[in-house]
């Protein structure tokens, strides 16, 4: 099961976390605290998504591993133009 390390009054959590519930992904969610927000190892960094011993930071790159991994309910469209188009807004 997927653990995701967040804060709340983050909003590249939040982003995550959409696509995380948008994707029904079950994982484990681990708060981390507003005064602490660097209780993690890696990166010093949140969001932060561990997988089977896996860890991936920064939300962008976290949206992009889980599109790959759980393609279906596409949250980016496949066709190149149109995906640039998304990547250059966002």
């Amino acid at each position: 099961m997927l653990k995701f390390y967040h804060n709340s009054f983050s909003p590249y959590s939040r982003c995550v976390w959409i696509a995380i519930q948008a994707k029904k992904i079950s994982v484990e969610l681990v708060t981390c605290s507003a005064t602490d927000p660097y209780s993690i190892e890696l990166f010093d960094y949140i969001p932060t998504i561990v997988d089977d011993g896996f860890e991936i930071a920064d939300s962008l790159d976290i949206l992009d591993y889980l599109e790959a991994k759980y393609p279906t309910l596409a949250l980016l469209p496949k066709d190149p133009k149109a995906l640039a188009t998304v990547k250059m807004v966002a």
